[in-house]
């Protein structure tokens, strides 16, 4: 899992996931080609309730290793953020893809729910990558049957021009 470092043992998981803010998790979400699970809280507790525990964020990186990016966002200290995606006191996991929000949990989340959204798009991902190399290869097609094209489309006009200036 990408982004695995954490800023503060208290704030952020064990393992899984680093902690990002306003001004850096629009740029991670912009230019991520994996899906990325971003896990929201309130520090404003004494201890902080989580939506995903260190033991899940483990499995996670053991599952699905470096096709996914992990971040944390603390919601009282990152206001935008937190108003952007509907992000209140309540822990929330969102998984995005293709910067867009594809799933999205509210409490404690079971780590099978966050897998099987990943997968999904993950899926969803490679199938959008394969219709766009076929959409590629149908134009690279055209592409070269392009001059084909032109001389059959002078053939075709060149007997109606010819008829028209004989019956002229």
């Amino acid at each position: 899992m990408h982004a695995m470092t954490s800023t503060s043992s208290t704030r952020a998981p064990a393992l899984g996931a680093r902690e990002f803010g306003d001004g850096d998790l629009p740029a991670l979400l912009q230019r991520s080609t994996e899906p990325v699970v971003v896990e929201s809280y309130f520090a404003g507790w004494d201890r902080p309730w989580r939506g995903l525990s260190s033991a899940a964020w483990q499995e996670l990186q053991l599952e699905l290793g470096e096709r996914v990016n992990g971040a944390v966002v603390e919601t009282g200290a990152n206001r935008e953020l937190a108003a952007r995606y509907g992000l209140e006191i309540i822990p929330a996991v969102l998984v995005f893809s293709g910067g867009e929000v594809v799933a999205r949990f509210s409490g404690n989340v079971r780590v099978e729910q966050v897998l099987a959204a990943v997968k999904a798009a993950l899926h969803k991902a490679r199938e959008l990558e394969s219709d766009r190399r076929e959409l590629e290869a149908a134009s690279e097609d055209r592409g070269a049957l392009a001059p084909l094209r032109s001389a059959l489309r002078r053939r075709t006009s060149a007997p109606s021009e010819h008829a028209l200036a004989r019956a002229g």
